[in-house]
């Protein structure tokens, strides 16, 4: 790596790193321009079969080109470690946004914007597989850019991917697709919406946010049903039922949630009893303070 930094790029600043890699912002002279060099720590060498499948994947995703993609400039092996060169992009990360609630507008806009790269990348036959905040940048417009996916965060690492947002079928090691992204996109509306990620025996995100409307409640419980075959079986018809809510239409032309959710479940006296006991413990609290 130390000859293809030498060589090509003038380091200028350590960006990022993690326990697996490394971010610097560099310059390269010859196209007069500020990129990202990303690559494994020492410690994570690949192996041969891993090196093989990442130059594949690579190269199908240094040919993408989308407003919302990240381009690739160069990619390989250097001295063991594999790199990725990319533009440098000022900005930050949405995990760096997720600080309060979005606006209803705005992170609506930004999942399409993301559903839309995706659904591109979808139809040349790749599934990102790796979507979380920190992989999605915002440059100094707030418009997202999508970077890593899954095949240099798969470089030396056993049993798959390991995320919150991943999806259940990525969780249990099965085969993914497209679904596996509109999972994703779910989550991470839920979390620019409601300002937390979905938990195992969660709150309806309308009664989390009383103000969110219950037609986008639905996109996102749909979006997120853990069966792929009960969820948008696309971006592209997620993004129709976003477009949908934010032209006012009606529910009736959303797709219906086939499988209800854990809350949904529960009979309305338990919410009722949860209700009575919450304010005799209120009752008892200001008694005895």
């Amino acid at each position: 790596m130390a000859n293809l930094l030498d060589y090509k790029y003038q380091l200028q600043e350590l960006i990022g790193q993690s326990d697996r890699n490394l971010v610097y912002k560099a310059y390269e002279s010859a196209m007069k321009r500020e990129v990202a060099i990303k690559y494994l720590s020492p410690g994570a060498s690949p192996d041969p079969a891993a090196v093989q499948q990442f130059c594949q994947e690579m190269q199908q995703i240094a040919g993408l080109s989308d407003p919302h993609i990240l381009s690739v400039y160069e990619y390989g092996l250097e001295e063991d470690r594999l790199y990725l060169v990319t533009p440098y992009i000022p900005g930050a990360t949405l995990q760096e946004r997720m600080y309060q609630f979005y606006p209803l507008e705005r992170a609506t806009r930004l999942v399409q914007a993301l559903a839309g790269a995706l659904e591109y990348v979808h139809d040349q036959g790749i599934v990102h597989g790796n979507l979380k905040p920190s992989n999605i940048l915002l440059d100094e417009d707030e418009q997202p850019l999508l970077t890593d996916f899954g095949a240099f965060q798969k470089i030396g690492m056993h049993g798959g991917l390991v995320s919150p947002y991943q999806s259940p079928e990525q969780a249990r090691g099965d085969p993914i697709d497209a679904r596996t992204d509109v999972y994703t996109l779910g989550v991470l509306l839920h979390e620019m919406l409601i300002g937390q990620r979905p938990r195992g025996a969660r709150l309806s995100p309308h009664l989390q946010r009383p103000d969110l409307p219950l037609e986008v409640e639905q996109i996102i419980l749909t979006a997120m049903a853990e069966n792929p075959r009960q969820r948008f079986q696309s971006v592209r018809e997620m993004n129709q039922a976003l477009d949908s809510v934010m032209q006012g239409e009606t529910g009736a032309t959303l797709p219906p949630v086939t499988a209800k959710p854990f809350w949904q479940t529960i009979p309305w006296w338990v919410y009722a009893l949860a209700g009575v006991v919450a304010v005799l413990i209120a009752a008892v609290l200001v008694f005895s303070w």
